[in-house]
């Protein structure tokens, strides 16, 4: 076969010198890589030429020394030129710049710089920052000051003035606004409007004169000087008042008008420029006291005391002239009676025997008894009533069995009123249990009804239907009848006849006697007598009390419950107008119209608001005034100042309080 080839992967060379690394490849020698040309320098065009290879041209143009510190360097003959030094100044006066491998500010402090405003010499450096000195300009220009001024265009105009490098807001003497004074007057002044700055007559409230001697208080009012009238009034009424323009204040006696005098209660006229008052008339009152206020000048009614009479029956009540309920009341037993102003009798109470007068036993409640129109007086047997008439008659009505009712027969009752037998001249009336007693005009006592115990003064016990003369009894000033007892008034001394088992009759002893001619020890000064149950008082000159008989539950009101057959002081009253005895109790009116009681107190007849007897008087607690009091068997009534009732104590279902 001869010579072989064959393929190999040596190296070779292509022939061109822009490749390396040629190698064989399949027989064949096959191009390396291109060949890199740079040479890293900038000022050097760098190629491949295939004949020579890489080639590095000089170039010219920019280029970087690789000196931060010079700038715009530049190429030249293929080599890279620095340029000139570069610029550190960064304008700020308060660093120092340099260049070392770059830029370098250092800041400075305490150097002087400027701020670059002239309001603030003195600036400094502070650690690379300029800081300004002391500010010395208050204002920039004349505009500025605008919001300095007090807003007053009267006062001028600010502006901006400088003094070398400094400035302040200062006043422009030539912009003040001076008004013109020459058209002032009183009232109105030239004056310059702060908004505008211009000048006008303005209108001024002040004091000013009009030259009129009849103004006062002259004063601008919308730039005109006037004044009110002045007055004239002196304050006399009794002048003519005015105001003559030169002589000014003119004062002229008046006489007529009418004045006052400063005297509410004084009518007043003018005279000859006086006031002269006269009293005002304030009326006359039958039942008031007529007065004129000094403080108001009303007249005013002071009313005079309750019961003064004012007229026929009627009397002061209130200040009123008026009839009272009654003019007289009478407590018996369980029952009470008044006499009327009409002259009628009103009872209530029990009516068991026509004790009411009214024609039948029936009914408690009040009402008038029949048949009589002209009573005066009214007294309470034990269960018979009578009444003395204006024309001197007696009327008599209730049980009648003892002849008690003295019109002539016994019968055992009547329930309206008889006429006592014979009368026609009686003053005084008074009853006992069951027996009554008149004094007649003539002086003469008479009698009638039961003598059981020589109560009518003669010696047999029988009764007496009819009225006779009571033996040696004439001449007596006043009677009372205790429930079988009777006493005469002669002179202040006292005479009493009938029974005398507890002393009533007054004989210094027990024993029995019908003896008018004895004298009740003691007494010679008596005014009005009383008879109770079994027990006598006597008021006497001066206002005390003095009462015999029985003491049981103290109804002889010395502190006691002493029986006494003589006359015993009641403790307590010195002042009593009037005494009234009851069954068991007595009662005492005194000066003012107080009632005051003591004795039995069971059915609360002392009015004192319990049920404790009493052996010295005790007040009733009513709170009202009385003219008169009745005591009766176990209740007690007054007559009111007023004329009115009221009564307490005892109180059934036959209602003798009244209530009902």
């Amino acid at each position: 076969k001869g010579c072989v080839s064959l393929p190999t992967s040596a190296t070779c060379s292509d022939g061109d010198a822009c490749t390396a690394g040629d190698a064989c490849a399949l027989g064949s020698c096959k191009p390396g890589a291109a060949v890199t040309c740079g040479d890293g320098n900038a000022c050097t065009a760098d190629s491949c030429n295939t004949k020579q290879g890489c080639t590095h041209a000089p170039t010219a143009g920019p280029c970087d020394d690789g000196d931060p510190c010079t700038q715009g360097d530049s190429c030249a003959a293929g080599t890279c030129a620095a340029g000139p030094a570069k610029s550190c100044d960064d304008g700020n006066a308060c660093t120092a710049d340099s260049c070392k491998g770059g830029c370098v500010h250092a800041p400075l402090s305490g150097t002087p710089c400027d701020d670059g405003s002239p309001c603030t010499p003195g600036d400094t450096c502070q650690k690379g920052t300029c800081v300004a000195g002391l500010n010395c300009c208050t204002c920039v220009n004349d505009a500025s000051c605008a919001s300095s001024g007090d807003g007053d265009a009267c006062n001028g105009v600010l502006r901006c003035t400088f003094t070398g490098s400094c400035s302040s807001c200062a006043l422009d003497p030539k912009s003040v606004v001076t008004c013109d004074a020459s058209k002032d007057t009183a009232c109105a002044k030239s004056t310059c409007d702060p908004k505008t700055g211009s000048c006008a007559l303005t209108p001024v409230n002040a004091p000013c004169s009009d030259g009129d001697v009849c103004t006062a208080n002259d004063a601008c009012t919308k730039g005109v000087c006037g004044g009110s009238p002045v007055s004239c009034d002196d304050g006399k009424a009794c002048t003519t008042d005015s105001c003559d323009k030169t002589k000014g204040c003119v004062h002229v006696a008046a006489t007529g008008p009418s004045c006052s005098d400063g005297d509410p209660c004084t009518t007043g006229t003018c005279k000859a420029g006086a006031c002269v008052g006269t009293p005002k008339d304030c009326g006359a009152h039958a039942c008031a006291t007529a007065a004129c206020d000094p403080k108001t000048g009303g007249c005013t009614l002071t009313p005079v005391a309750a019961g003064v009479p004012c007229g026929g029956q009627r009397m002061c009540v209130q200040g009123e002239c008026a009839l009272p309920f009654a003019t007289q009341v009478s407590a018996g037993r369980q029952a009470t009676c008044v006499t009327r102003p009409s002259g009628q009798v009103w009872c209530w109470g029990i009516n068991s025997v026509g004790q009411l007068g009214r024609g039948d036993t029936k009914g408690h409640t009040k009402g008038p008894v029949k048949g009589l129109s002209d009573a005066v007086s009214v007294d309470h047997g034990r269960y018979h009533v009578c009444a003395r008439r204006s024309g001197g008659g007696v009327a008599c009505w209730g049980l009648g069995s003892s002849g008690q009712l003295g019109h002539g027969s016994k019968p055992f009752l009547t329930t309206v009123p008889v006429a006592a037998k014979g009368l026609s001249d009686a003053r005084a009336l008074a009853l006992g249990a069951y027996h009554g007693l008149v004094g007649r005009q003539g002086g003469a006592t008479v009698g009638w009804g039961s003598n059981t115990s020589h109560q009518l003064r003669v010696k047999s016990t029988s009764s007496y239907s009819s009225p006779f003369a009571v033996p040696d009894i004439g001449g007596a000033q006043a009677l009372t009848a205790g429930a079988y007892v009777s006493c005469a008034l002669f002179d202040g001394r006292v005479r009493c006849w009938g029974r005398n088992a507890s002393g009533e009759a007054g004989l210094g002893s027990l024993s029995k006697s019908t003896n008018p001619g004895h004298w009740v020890p003691g007494l010679i000064d008596a005014v009005a007598l009383s008879g109770g149950d079994a027990h006598v008082c006597a008021l006497r000159q001066g206002g005390q009390i003095a009462c015999w008989g029985s003491n049981v539950e103290g109804r002889l009101g010395d502190a006691s419950k002493v029986t006494s057959p003589t006359p015993v002081a009641v403790k307590g009253v010195a002042d009593a107008t009037q005494v009234t005895a009851g069954a068991a109790h007595t009662c005492a009116l005194r000066t003012g119209g107080a009632a005051w009681c003591w004795g039995s107190n069971a059915f609360r007849q002392l009015g004192d608001g319990t049920t404790t007897s009493r052996v010295v008087p005790v007040a009733v607690k009513t709170g009202l005034r009385f003219r008169a009091l009745s005591a009766g068997t176990w209740h007690t009534c007054g007559l009111l100042v007023g004329g009115g009732v009221a009564c307490w104590g005892h109180n059934t279902s036959w209602q003798e309080l009244g209530f009902a």
